[in-house]
């Protein structure tokens, strides 16, 4: 264990502190050096040596500080790599077969499309059949409707001429029917189960891409661009910015519908 740190009930730790006397050795150098005075070669020397024991204390304190969190840190690492281990092939399969639903979801729905499609076309067609056979019906009933009158009207005529009068009024010809008002009833087609609500939807993210890192400027719209600040540029770019030597491409992937 370190000389310069303490630490009580281990991870995770409820008290971290400084040692008593390392406490003590910070104050006394903090207090002298905030109040030395360096006017002279002597004054020179004493400040210079008070310079080396603040960086020695500062060492010694990280030095502990390392000696604590080096074991923490890998032992993290070997977590995160087991951690890996087990996600990685999740995330392909899941990737996989986000695809396959993805697929069968966009499927199923150009085959309802469809269905639907023929559907409205059946129903157009019954009805274009059917207003044709009523139209064709309505003018079978004006010609008869017609042969009708033009008989009545030889009738009168051979009365009055038989009998040398003129010819009696007829009564007014009959309205001829109206055309009939057909609309298509388009059937409901059952093509497959509905979706499930959980159902993949496609997504897209935009990732950046540095074409050529020289033609980057140092600075632009404001921004400073620490070469390559990669932040500050896909941030410049969403913002509709350009930026030479850098593109923002689109590309597709796949979650659930309530995604992170």
């Amino acid at each position: 264990m370190s000389a310069a740190v303490i630490v009580k009930n281990t991870l995770p730790a409820e008290i971290v502190a400084l040692k008593d006397e390392t406490m003590a050795q910070v104050q006394a150098l903090t207090v002298e050096a905030k109040a030395m005075e360096v006017t002279d070669a002597d004054t020179l020397a004493k400040g210079s040596d008070l310079f080396r024991k603040i960086d020695a204390l500062k060492k010694g304190i990280e030095a502990g500080r390392l000696e604590i969190t080096r074991p923490i840190d890998a032992f993290k690492k070997a977590i995160m790599v087991a951690e890996a281990q087990a996600t990685t092939p999740l995330d392909e399969a899941r990737a996989e077969l986000g695809k396959r639903l993805f697929n069968c979801q966009k499927r199923l729905e150009a085959e309802r499309l469809e269905a639907e499609r023929k559907a409205r076309e059946e129903a157009e067609a019954k009805a274009k059949a059917e207003r044709e056979r009523l139209e064709k019906e309505r003018q079978e009933i004006i010609r008869k409707q017609q042969e009708e009158r033009a008989a009545q009207e030889r009738e009168a005529k051979e009365r009055a001429e038989l009998f040398g009068t003129e010819p009696e009024a007829l009564p007014p010809a009959p309205e001829p029917p109206p055309a009939a008002v057909v609309v298509p009833v388009v059937e409901k087609t059952a093509v497959a189960a509905p979706l499930p609500k959980m159902a993949v939807r496609g997504s897209t993210r935009k990732v950046l891409k540095i074409i050529d890192a020289s033609k980057i400027p140092r600075e632009i719209a404001g921004a400073v661009l620490l070469i390559p600040d990669e932040k500050a540029i896909k941030k410049l770019l969403d913002a509709g910015v350009a930026v030479p030597g850098c593109t923002l491409d689109t590309v597709e992937g796949f979650a659930s519908a309530g995604g992170r």
